[in-house]
């Protein structure tokens, strides 16, 4: 009977952390960031292209971000996973992958949810983290943990 009641506490506890992303992002889209800030949301490539066509053409190639959120709620390990993917938009308005453009996966075990919550300052951590080189790429993820311990070096 104990044990259902701390299991209870926990799943509410869980999906108010769950709750809270959708006041800030829309994990059911790729959302494209640049220079920290939310550009673009999509649901398609296509509609990733058409919406990047509507601005002016930067002077010189920025790069870009995609954010993919998953939320795993029948998972323990990893709950949540991102899925941040760096890019080029180039002088005309194309998404581009780079030379030096990388991808990395961050995931956040029930407790790491449950303990830091998902913040849009999580999102520029990891972003941080991709542009500086901070972490490593040959893992296949990277914990929300290991993340946090590479930005204090």
């Amino acid at each position: 009977m104990i044990n259902n009641i701390m299991d209870n506490k926990q799943n509410k506890k869980i999906e108010k952390r769950i709750n809270s992303i959708y006041d800030f992002i829309d994990p059911s889209v790729d959302n494209l960031f640049v220079k920290g800030k939310l550009l673009i949301s999509a649901r398609t490539a296509k509609e990733m292209r058409e919406k990047l066509l509507q601005f002016e053409p930067p002077k010189r190639d920025i790069k870009a971000y995609n954010i993919r959120i998953k939320i795993n709620r029948n998972k323990t390990e990893n709950i949540l996973s991102i899925n941040c993917t760096q890019f080029t938009i180039n002088k005309k308005l194309k998404l581009v992958n780079d030379d030096d453009d990388v991808f990395q996966t961050f995931i956040y075990s029930v407790d790491e949810l449950i303990r830091y919550g998902f913040k849009l300052s999580h999102i520029k951590s990891m972003i941080k983290a991709l542009k500086n080189n901070l972490i490593s790429f040959e893992k296949p993820y990277i914990s929300f943990t290991e993340l946090k311990k590479s930005l204090e070096k």
